[in-house]
């Protein structure tokens, strides 16, 4: 110590016997650690009755139950589908180069770029909540990324008026 300020000090080992205590710890599977296959595999299974498997899909997939399948479900739409906003999002950023920056409107088109961006973002997330065992309920919700992106590729193609080259 110099001027009472402490300027070194040093560490000692210390060990801990914690062998006799217990993890508390889950060691079962998560829904979301499964790989999609299995997910899959087990949505399968618990819909088709002619599945002969059904005991192996249930031992990879521990919570693969008719309880449970809305949420897996749901995961192997997050999975699956929400990928495919991507795009849609890429399209919508690329609708500014559109504009010149020149006009006068142009920071409000700005803001309107960014609305239907964070719009798409939102609408992504949201349609989560609608999701469940409906087959064709499921597959008009995964077709809304697909059918946005085509949407804003023809507005591109109209807007740009690109003609093919003989």
């Amino acid at each position: 110590m110099i001027d009472n300020n402490l300027t070194s000090f040093s560490f000692s080992k210390s060990e801990f016997n914690l062998s006799m205590f217990s993890t508390n710890t889950i060691l079962v599977t998560k829904t979301q650690e499964h790989k999609t296959v299995e997910l899959l595999a087990c949505v399968f299974s618990l819909t088709d009755r002619d599945i002969k498997d059904k005991k192996k899909i249930k031992e990879k997939v521990r919570n693969c139950e008719v309880k449970n399948l809305d949420n897996i479900i749901a995961e192997i739409y997050k999975r699956l589908t929400i990928p495919f906003y991507i795009p849609a999002l890429m399209l919508v950023s690329l609708m500014l180069i559109i504009h010149s920056k020149e006009k006068v409107n142009y920071s409000n088109y700005r803001i309107i770029i960014f609305l239907i961006g964070f719009l798409i973002i939102v609408f992504s997330e949201t349609t989560l909540r609608f999701i469940n065992d409906s087959f064709y309920n499921n597959l008009i919700i995964s077709m809304i990324p697909i059918m946005v992106t085509i949407l804003f590729y023809f507005y591109f193609i109209m807007k740009f008026n690109f003609k093919r080259s003989k």
